[in-house]
């Protein structure tokens, strides 16, 4: 285990904020353990394990070592057309997250990688959903939002959120209910959408939006 910085017994760099950073170097790890680990974060899994004093890594948390949660990274699941769908996704992609596109107009989906056609109201096949992945959604034409909705409300995606006014969310909730979305599930949707209230430009509301999700992202 090395130091670096406040407390450290080498001559180094300096940490700004006057602190340390203590960094572990494990010389010899066990490649099976790490082979399945790997496995099991490509698989969109959670991981604990523990390092040993004597630098042996065990699977799930042991007494008298380092335990450590690994997590697969969160990825963004969009859906919309226009100027705010476009500049979440390009934010979200800048700042290192995997996200999927589904927009119907191609000036939407133009300089986004992997971004999909799309301009259905029921939820593509392709979209697939887990405990680290959020949904976004960015339509003026409220009404192809329920059935996706409906949907995103019955996996397990750690943030589900629709823009809109305060009319439009309440129009939302009456409408799904009316499908049959129960209280608890209308209750799973982030309100407000964003940490920039009342945003004026798409920017401001593509970074209020993705504060909030890597805001959420921190709890799962």
């Amino acid at each position: 285990m090395l130091r670096y910085g406040r407390g450290s017994p080498f001559m180094d760099i300096q940490l700004p904020c006057g602190g340390g950073l203590e960094v572990t170097l494990l010389p010899a790890p066990d490649r099976e353990v790490l082979n399945a680990v790997h496995r099991r974060l490509v698989a969109r899994e959670n991981v604990t394990l523990t390092v040993l004093p004597d630098g042996q890594i065990e699977n799930g948390a042991t007494r008298g070592g380092l335990t450590m949660t690994l997590r697969p990274k969160v990825r963004v699941l969009v859906f919309g057309d226009g100027p705010e769908p476009r500049g979440f996704s390009a934010l979200a992609q800048a700042a290192g997250l995997p996200v999927t596109l589904y927009a119907g107009a191609e000036e939407t989906r133009d300089g986004i990688a992997g971004a999909c056609a799309f301009s259905g109201k029921t939820w593509p096949d392709t979209a697939h959903v887990d405990h680290r992945t959020a949904v976004t959604l960015f339509f003026h034409d409220h009404e192809r939002e329920t059935a996706l909705l409906t949907h995103a409300l019955e996996t397990p995606a750690f943030y589900i959120g629709a823009q809109g006014s305060l009319r439009a969310r309440q129009l939302r909730e009456a409408a799904l209910s009316a499908a049959g979305v129960g209280d608890a599930g209308i209750a799973r949707l982030v309100e407000p959408f964003g940490y920039v209230a009342h945003a004026r430009s798409a920017q401001e509301m593509a970074a209020g939006v993705l504060a909030q999700v890597i805001d959420h992202a921190r709890r799962v």
